[in-house]
């Protein structure tokens, strides 16, 4: 039997430097202003007060927004009528005048008449808007989930996770447990992606809205020069908190990843061996 000469051979392989699990958890806040449903109403109404008497001609029956227009016209009787809307004085009118005012808000409106000895005429008209919160509906659920920027579910191994590259690569000593010390590499590490929120109710499940996210995390790897860290994500999940809020609606999201991250590089190794061709099958 004749000895096989071995040989030294070449060959490309990647080496790998450091290989990690790391967990990372984040959260992120998203504040949703609550639709307001507006209303509109007139009110008209006729004035006839004792000269130097103040009354009262319209007031709100309750803590609604409301915003509109006075227009208050003075048509007889007493030489002024004083106007207060929530009880601070606007304007005055004589005998035959007319005058209108906008106010953001609006809850009463006063009149007073001067300078006579017997009644003041006149008539007043508000143009009135009123803005209801609507009441968040009991029956519905609030979930969260991964998308892409338009909404669309993705799988949890389509979100950016990738190595951030800088000039200058720190080198850090940590000590391990026998008391020896290893250089380390900062590596920083950056994930982002998509978290959208849904609102399911009974007959309606609707896309409230589509926050993103963008996470940096330094970790300390072996990643010497010439190195390259790749990341993936391999679990995440979110879950997500609720709050109401007076003019809007807060989530507090929270994201749960867990990242594989592999240090490697290519390199050339040499062995020493022979080559071998498969043993042919004999047939009996």
């Amino acid at each position: 039997m004749s000895q096989v000469e071995e040989k030294l051979h070449c060959i490309n392989a990647q080496k790998v430097y450091d290989w990690s699990i790391q967990p990372l958890e984040t959260e992120l806040e998203h504040t949703i202003p609550r639709k307001h449903r507006s209303f509109k109403d007139q009110v008209n109404g006729n004035i006839r007060i004792s000269c130097g008497e103040q009354a009262l001609v319209w007031e709100a029956s309750s803590d609604l927004d409301i915003s509109g227009t006075v227009t208050v016209t003075h048509l007889s009787g007493c030489e002024e009528m004083e106007v207060f809307v929530d009880g601070e004085h606007v304007f005055t009118l004589t005998v035959g005048q007319s005058r209108s005012m906008t106010f953001s808000e609006i809850h009463s409106v006063e009149v007073r008449c001067l300078s006579g000895t017997d009644y003041c005429l006149g008539k007043y008209c508000l143009q009135l808007h009123y803005e209801l919160s609507p009441e968040p509906n009991r029956e519905c659920t609030y979930e969260c989930y991964f998308s892409d920027e338009d909404g669309h579910p993705i799988n949890i191994q389509e979100l950016s996770c990738e190595e951030v590259l800088f000039n200058d690569q720190e080198d850090v000593s940590v000590a391990l447990t026998h008391q020896q010390n290893v250089q380390l590499q900062k590596v920083i590490i950056k994930k982002n992606g998509f978290v959208t929120i849904v609102m399911i109710c009974p007959n309606e499940e609707r896309i409230l809205c589509t926050v993103p996210f963008e996470v940096e995390e330094v970790l300390y790897l072996c990643a010497p020069d010439g190195t390259e860290s790749k990341c993936s994500v391999i679990e995440a999940y979110c879950k997500m908190n609720r709050l109401e809020l007076d003019q809007a609606e807060r989530f507090i999201i929270k994201l749960f990843l867990c990242q594989e991250i592999k240090v490697t590089r290519d390199v050339t190794i040499e062995i020493i061996g022979s080559r071998c061709s498969p043993r042919v099958k004999q047939l009996n």
